[in-house]
Formats: C-alpha cells, structure tokens, sequence
C-alpha cells in the first residue's frame, strides 16, 4: 500500500494521464479518537490531487465528508452491506451518486434495487472472500490475530490455508 499522502497523489495522476479513474477507499470504522485525523488526511490529500470519487461505508464518516467537502462524490462501499431498494433510497438521500450492493444479493434483487431506483448507479462484486463476514465486515481477522479488517490491517485469513480434522 501506499505509505504517504505524494505516493497517492503520483498514482492518481499517473492514472488520470492514462484517462483511467481512481477511487480512493476510506472504509474504516473509526473510533473518536480517528474522526479529527481523518478530516485532515482528506484535506491534505485534496490539496495535492483530485480523486474521482470516495468509496466509504461508514455513515459518520461519509456525513463528515459531505460537510467538509460537498464537492466530492461519494461512492457507498460494499461494506456498508446494502441489500434492499430502502437502504438505497436511504444512501441517495444523502447525497451519495453510487451503490456497490451487497455480495449476498441475487441478480433478481438487484433488477428490483435498480426499478425501485432507477436513477442510482449500482455496481456489484463478483468475486471475493466472505469468510466468517458479511460483505466484507471480516470477523476471522480480528479473532485469530487481533487484526481489525476494517481498521486498515486485515490479515487476510480467510485465505490462510486450513486443514479439517475428524
């Protein structure tokens, strides 16, 4: 990853010159302690580059981005674990211009989300790791090496390679 706010810069610009787009993840689930360094990590990042949009899931933190720079576009991340056309309708209320719906969801749910909201942009995963989680809420990580995945530092274990003993 990434170590300091100019190699994110020198990314999203490397990209942007390729006419590709950079959505930056803040997906943490902060603790007070976090809230007043996350508004500074915003502010200085947006003082060197201009990310295309913000993909977030927790509901302080994006209330706390709409205040502070309205201007951004806010992506709704799969861990916020949308899985019906009401959550949607919630989240574009707020201001929010994408909804990267659940993994859980079936096909079928997801063509009722887009006639309920019509107008909201929807994204899917196909692929990717659930274990012991729910849509990315990782709860192995934490348990077996007290590592929070939505602090930033999942050790990845649901891809650690297990053994079944009788």
């Amino acid at each position: 990853g990434f170590r300091k706010l100019e190699d994110v810069a020198v990314a999203i610009d490397y990209a942007h010159n390729l006419g590709k787009k950079v959505y930056v993840t803040a997906n943490i689930f902060p603790h007070n302690s976090k809230l007043p360094s996350f508004v500074k990590y915003i502010e200085e990042l947006l003082a060197l580059c201009k990310p295309d949009a913000w993909i977030m899931s927790d509901p302080g933190l994006i209330m706390l981005m709409m205040e502070h720079f309205p201007q951004e576009i806010v992506h709704i991340s799969v861990q916020s674990n949308t899985l019906n056309y009401a959550s949607v309708k919630f989240w574009q209320k707020t201001g929010a211009k994408r909804i990267i719906v659940s993994r859980e969801i079936t096909i079928k749910e997801m063509q009722e989300i887009h006639t309920a909201c019509p107008d909201m942009e929807l994204e899917s995963f196909v692929h990717g790791a659930i274990c012991m989680a729910y849509s990315g809420r990782c709860l192995i990580s934490n348990y077996l090496s007290h590592r929070d995945s939505n602090q930033g530092i999942c050790t990845n274990s649901c891809r650690w390679e297990y053994k079944v003993y009788k």
